[in-house]
């Protein structure tokens, strides 16, 4: 949050430079920054795989992940580790993402005056590849793993902040907006 007040600061006093020496520069530097930030969002999605547990074999036992059959011992730590970060510590990284990038929708939208094709697929590409894609499947994943508190909670928790940063930067009242975060507002309910 404090980098997105910073850079709202930068974008806003290189608003009144760029205005001084017309639009069209103003214009072109606030399409190359959001051009950016899409590229680095995609590069951050292609370069991580989304490995979805299946949660019908696992389930926990005294904090321990254990197979579902019956009188199977507790996966080693190595195992429990890769299923603690495929369900809890990917899920919260890529939340952090996108809300991350959702504060800097906000932000571009606010400098950008006229309708941009770029931060149209900015919009596109963190309601659609990152929420739509790849956090509501972990998500959905999680149910029916145990009656633990963590996994009726975390779910909610994640949701939460990724709806309520869309919700308090506007994004989900913009007709454009409507279909792509269709499935957030489900989740959210």
């Amino acid at each position: 949050k404090r980098l997105c007040f910073c850079c709202t600061s930068i974008l806003q006093y290189l608003d009144s430079c760029l205005n001084e020496k017309g639009s069209e520069k103003r214009n072109e530097f606030l399409e190359n920054t959001t051009k950016s930030l899409l590229s680095v969002l995609q590069y951050n999605l292609e370069s991580e795989a989304i490995p979805i547990v299946k949660s019908s074999d696992i389930t926990i036992v005294d904090d321990k992940f254990m197979p579902r059959d019956s009188g199977a011992n507790a996966y080693d730590d190595e195992t429990s580790d890769a299923i603690a970060y495929a369900m809890i510590i990917q899920t919260k990284s890529l939340s952090q993402l996108a809300v991350n990038m959702i504060d800097w929708l906000s932000v571009l939208d606010k400098a950008i005056y006229s309708p941009s094709d770029e931060l149209s697929s900015l919009t596109r590409c963190v309601f659609v590849d990152l929420v739509s894609v790849r956090i509501l499947p972990i998500i959905q994943s999680l149910h029916g793993i145990s009656s633990h508190e963590l996994f009726h909670e975390f779910p909610k928790e994640i949701i939460g902040e990724i709806y309520g940063a869309a919700t308090r930067n506007g994004l989900l009242e913009k007709n454009e907006n409507i279909l792509l975060s269709a499935p957030l507002r489900v989740a959210a309910q």
